[in-house]
């Protein structure tokens, strides 16, 4: 029983850490050429706050991950004392 619980419960965690799918990201675009400073402007704050979106999202996965995590060990606990 108690394997079973351990196995249900690491399952659930690494599960937790699945991310999404890789976007490929071109080096250079095709109207590069013709843009001018504030079109780079804008793409470099439009870069900047899908990279601040991007942490904020991590650290919510991290959370998730760690309240998994302190769910599975109180969940193990209890299965000990019974």
């Amino acid at each position: 029983m108690r394997s079973v619980t351990v196995l249900c419960v690491l399952s659930m965690m690494i599960a937790g850490c699945a991310g999404r799918d890789t976007q490929q990201i071109p080096t250079v675009m095709g109207h590069d050429a013709s843009s001018n400073c504030q079109m780079i402007q804008a793409e470099i704050n439009a870069n900047n706050k899908k990279v601040q979106e991007l942490a904020d999202e991590k650290g919510l996965k991290v959370a998730q991950n760690v309240a998994a995590g302190v769910v599975g060990l109180v969940a193990m606990m209890m299965l000990d004392n019974s």
